[in-house]
């Protein structure tokens, strides 16, 4: 893809994530929510039993709604990271005793984006 304004620079000496890649929740009625953010103004999709979220005219899923019981709840957010930049993050966040196994409803199977340009399978 070819640079924009929206492409990430990576900065000498930093290791970092560098962007937002994705987050899913889970609500009590998908039907319900599907009503309210076609009324934002997103392009909904309804994909395996889920609701996928994306920018009109932009193939990236921002975010995927998960049907559940009980209380509208976080199931996880996922971070894109430059490939350079994975390994050194990874290993960080293990030494702090955090988990890194991918969500039970995370549909990519890795902790954060790897890649830093956008895609429709990303």
């Amino acid at each position: 893809m070819p640079p924009t304004s929206l492409t990430p620079r990576r900065r000498a000496g930093a290791t970092a994530v560098h962007s937002l890649h994705r987050f899913a929740f889970s609500v009590p009625d998908l039907d319900r929510a599907q009503d309210f953010y076609d009324a934002f103004g997103l392009d909904v999709r309804r994909s395996e039993g889920r609701l996928d979220l994306y920018a009109h005219g932009n193939p990236h899923r921002w975010a995927s709604i998960h049907g559940g019981s009980g209380a509208k709840r976080l199931e996880y957010v996922s971070f894109a990271a430059f490939p350079e930049d994975y390994d050194k993050l990874i290993a960080g966040i293990e030494r702090m005793g955090i988990k890194t196994e991918p969500h039970r409803q995370q549909i990519a199977n890795r902790l954060m984006q790897r890649r830093h340009e956008h895609s429709a399978d990303a």
